[in-house]
């Protein structure tokens, strides 16, 4: 936090020395996150570049509470975009294997709400019923796309594990969603 407090002065100041201090404290986590979703590097630098540019353009007037939160999300929302951009139908491109379609049909019977930060609530309320393990399983998977052999690496879980857990996670927070008031 202390960092984020510095990196926000340099910001309000204009210094060039804020996206030193960006790139150094969270440049290779970013790369990481961008190349997860995008597996291009070179398009992974550009939407990593892209986000310091959003920051420095955003920051003032903004000040966010975490740059690390609001930095891990701009990469990941460019990236996304990256990729609709990248597999657009006239561009005749393939989309990438994104876990998000796991979730999608987790949650396709459902009758989510408008307002998504009540979906972001109810979700956030489902993970804190997890232990640790499955918390790191779900937002690794469904966060920062991590592959099913990268969690299994990670956690020292075999791949199958990792499989079946993330489907039991699905299957768990589809049951909390409906209990919750989000229906079918």
């Amino acid at each position: 936090m202390k960092n984020d407090a510095k990196i926000i002065q340099l910001l309000w100041e204009r210094s060039d020395r804020a996206l030193e201090a960006i790139d150094q404290a969270y440049g290779k986590r970013c790369l990481q996150l961008a190349n997860s979703i995008l597996h291009n590097e070179q398009d992974a630098e550009e939407c990593v570049n892209d986000a310091y540019l959003h920051l420095w353009r955003t920051i003032p007037p903004t000040t966010p509470q975490s740059i690390e939160a609001y930095l891990f999300k701009t990469v990941r929302n460019l990236s996304l975009n990256r990729i609709e951009k990248n597999t657009a139908q006239k561009r005749g491109g393939t989309a990438p294997d994104i876990p998000l379609h796991e979730l999608e049909e987790t949650l396709a019977d459902l009758t989510l709400p408008e307002d998504s930060v009540a979906l972001r609530r109810a979700i956030n309320t489902f993970l804190a019923t997890l232990d640790k393990r499955d918390v790191i399983l779900f937002v690794r998977r469904y966060w920062y796309s991590d592959s099913i052999s990268d969690l299994a690496r990670t956690t020292g879980m075999k791949e199958n594990t990792v499989y079946q857990r993330l489907h039991t996670l699905r299957k768990k927070l589809h049951r909390h969603l409906l209990k919750g008031g989000i229906s079918i």
